[in-house]
C-alpha cells in the first residue's frame, strides 16, 4: 500500500493515478507502507508547523494531521511555566504526604493511606517533567479528588484541572503520542 502525497490517501502498489484526488503517481512519489516504518530518516524531510511530524519534501499535507503548512525545522514544543510550577509543587505536597503517612504508621490504615496517595502523586509529578501525558490524566484525577477538601482543595483542584485542559497543555503533553497516519 502507498499514500498519495498530495490527499494522503491509501491507495494500491500498483496505481499510478489516486482514486481520491486524481494526482498522477510515479514509483518515487507515495510512501510505501509495507516498507516504512514511520517517517524517520527521511531524505529532504519538513515538518508540519501544527503536529510538529516529520514528512517527505514532496508532500502536500501531512501524513499525521492532514495540514498543508511545513517547516524546514523541527518544531520545539516548549514546556509551558504553569507544568513546571504544578510539578514542583506536587513533589512538594507528596512528600508532604510521605512524611505524614510515616508519621501516622502507629494508625496502620490511615499512615498506609498516605504513604500510597503520596508515593503515587509522587511519581506523577515528576513524570510531569518529562511530559508523560499519563502523568497529566492522573493529577487531573488526584484534582477530582482533591474537589472535596474545602476550600483549599476545590481551588487547587479547579486551577489544576482548568490548566491541565488547556489546548496549549494538552498539545505538550500529546507531542510524543504522534503516530503517522
Amino acid at each position: 500500500m502507498k499514500v498519495c502525497p498530495n490527499c494522503s490517501s491509501v491507495v494500491g502498489n500498483n496505481t499510478d493515478i489516486c482514486s481520491h484526488c486524481g494526482y498522477q503517481l510515479s514509483n518515487d512519489l507515495g510512501i510505501d507502507l509495507n516498507q516504512t516504518v514511520g517517517n524517520a530518516g527521511i531524505q529532504g524531510s519538513k515538518y508540519c508547523r501544527n503536529c510538529g511530524s516529520e514528512n517527505p519534501s514532496n508532500t502536500t499535507v501531512c501524513f499525521n494531521c492532514g495540514n498543508s503548512a511545513f517547516s524546514a525545522n523541527p518544531r520545539q514544543i516548549e514546556k509551558p511555566a504553569g507544568v513546571v510550577i504544578l510539578a514542583f509543587l506536587g513533589i512538594l505536597g507528596s512528600l508532604m504526604d510521605l512524611f505524614i503517612g510515616y508519621i501516622l504508621l502507629a494508625v496502620p490504615i490511615v499512615g498506609l493511606f498516605f504513604i500510597t496517595a503520596g508515593s503515587l502523586f509522587l511519581i506523577s509529578s515528576i513524570s510531569l517533567f518529562t511530559g508523560k501525558n499519563w502523568a497529566r490524566i492522573l493529577v487531573m484525577v488526584f484534582s477530582v479528588i482533591m474537589l472535596i477538601s474545602v476550600p483549599i482543595g476545590t481551588i487547587l483542584g479547579i486551577i489544576s484541572l482548568y490548566y491541565f485542559t488547556r489546548p496549549h497543555v494538552k498539545r505538550y503533553f500529546q507531542r510524543g503520542n504522534l503516530h503517522p497516519l
